[in-house]
């Protein structure tokens, strides 16, 4: 088995039932030791952040089992009472915090997106989660001058859950992007051609989006860049591209719903 084949844990109980435990067991080979630390690159030739990053554990967690870092973290906090910590132990605690503030460097791991989504479904004081067509039509709303926060109060649900749900389909907040973008609003002009043109077409998406809007690869990498101003027209077309991609995309959805109710 290699990285490729690993899935990443979809639930915050997921991670914290592999992490727990006085062993950990290395989903490459099976096999179960109280850290991976050594074992990946010695066996696997992986580093440890490339695990974490294929099942989308934190960073922030070392790769051994809870009850062996429970007594870790006990024996150091003995011996720093005692005022006996050594230098090496001092370094090696220095080491885990900068990981710690690394990790929130990291993009979010899909079990951590999953936890947002319920916190904004809770903060929504709603039962069901925000639908695409509620998303929509606040972004129709701010398309026709009014801000995100006010578009959210006429439409009806949470400014702070509209964000969330944007979170989790980032077509639509390619959308909502490509409008702010034309009203002067949002982040800055190259960082949202970047965002949007990812989305849209994946690493290369440059020339990909150059030739669906029928312009030249050289003026999409000068836009991306910061070279000039995209013109309005250009972001209504980029707009007009992410709503065709959330149609595709819906009937993607649909036939599969179909097909489950077949063989259900």
């Amino acid at each position: 088995m290699t990285l490729d084949d690993l899935k990443p844990f979809q639930t915050r109980e997921a991670v914290e039932d592999y992490l727990s435990g006085d062993r950990l067991k290395c989903l490459l080979c099976g096999k179960a030791f109280r850290g991976l630390g050594h074992h990946l690159p010695r066996a696997h030739g992986v580093s440890v952040e490339a695990y974490q990053d294929a099942l989308g554990l934190p960073r922030s967690r070392g790769l051994v089992g809870s009850d062996t870092r429970a007594r870790f973290s006990a024996s150091v906090t003995k011996t720093r009472e005692a005022g006996k910590l050594e230098e090496a132990q001092r370094s090696l605690v220095v080491g885990a915090q900068e990981a710690s503030r690394a990790s929130a460097r990291v993009e979010r791991r899909p079990y951590h997106r999953a936890m947002m989504r319920e916190h904004a479904l809770a903060l929504s004081g709603r039962e069901t989660p925000i639908t695409d067509d509620e998303v929509t039509a606040v972004i129709r709303h701010v398309e026709a001058g009014a801000t995100a926060y006010r578009a959210c109060r006429e439409v009806g649900i949470s400014h702070t859950a509209f964000y969330a749900a944007m979170r989790s389909r980032p077509d639509l907040r390619c959308a909502f992007d490509a409008v702010r973008q034309n009203q002067n609003t949002g982040d800055s002009m190259n960082e949202t051609l970047r965002r949007v043109g990812a989305a849209l077409y994946g690493t290369q998406w440059q020339s990909d989006l150059a030739r669906a809007l029928n312009i030249s690869d050289r003026q999409v990498r000068r836009w991306a860049s910061g070279e000039g101003r995209v013109p309005a027209g250009v972001w209504s077309d980029i707009a007009a591209l992410c709503e065709a991609r959330m149609v595709e995309i819906a009937d993607v959805r649909d036939r599969i719903r179909a097909e489950a109710a077949v063989v259900s």
